[in-house]
């Protein structure tokens, strides 16, 4: 496999930023990962939020605890809350295809620029 398709890869399983750091792109590489993390703490920080709004109001309700319960609580929980998680889950799948594609380009230029050399 190529250097190109290695760091494509990384970029692709690992996270974003990871075939920059592969290619030695650090910069490029702190840029995307620090963007995808926060996106990633944003989404998580309000999944849990939603956790413990839906787990807090089962609680106080009395209600029997099953995966019925929470179903119906967690449809029943207000929409846009989950309207933002959508957003930071969208950024984050474009920043990640960005990262990809980044990745494939920066390697194909340093690809043509070692072939010229040689």
């Amino acid at each position: 496999m190529t250097q190109t398709g290695k760091a494509a890869l990384l970029s692709f399983c690992i996270f974003p930023g990871a075939g920059h750091i592969y290619l030695k792109k650090y910069l490029s590489a702190s840029l995307f990962i620090g963007t995808a993390g926060i996106s990633l703490f944003f989404i998580i920080a309000e999944t849990l939020a939603i956790v413990r709004q839906v787990s807090e109001k089962i609680l106080n309700e009395g209600a029997e605890l099953g995966y019925a319960t929470i179903a119906e609580q967690i449809t029943r929980h207000d929409l846009s809350d989950w309207q933002s998680i959508d957003v930071a889950s969208s950024l984050l799948v474009i920043i990640w295809l960005v990262a990809i594609v980044d990745t494939y380009r920066i390697g194909q230029k340093q690809k043509a620029k070692n072939n010229d050399n040689h």
